[in-house]
């Protein structure tokens, strides 16, 4: 894989976002290595309707999302 960050620059968050590169490549690039998981967070007491199906129907298209396109991000949250 080609370098994407030169040594000599600083860089903010925007200017990496505007770099358009994966997270799992940018983290590789800085050391990390990137897993996605599903995380058990704290839930609402209270009743929400048709909750499962949104929550499956996230989990199923969530995998095929350029999470690093904020465009992408946005058109699959408007979608649901």
């Amino acid at each position: 894989m080609a370098q994407v960050l030169k040594p000599d620059q600083s860089y903010t968050f925007s200017k990496i976002f505007e770099l358009k590169i994966l997270a799992d490549e940018l983290a590789q690039e800085l050391g990390y290595t990137l897993s996605r998981k599903r995380l058990d967070l704290p839930r609402f007491p209270g009743g929400l309707d048709r909750i499962q199906e949104l929550c499956d129907r996230i989990e199923e298209i969530l995998p095929y999302v350029n999470l690093a396109s904020e465009t992408s991000r946005r058109e699959v949250l408007y979608k649901l």
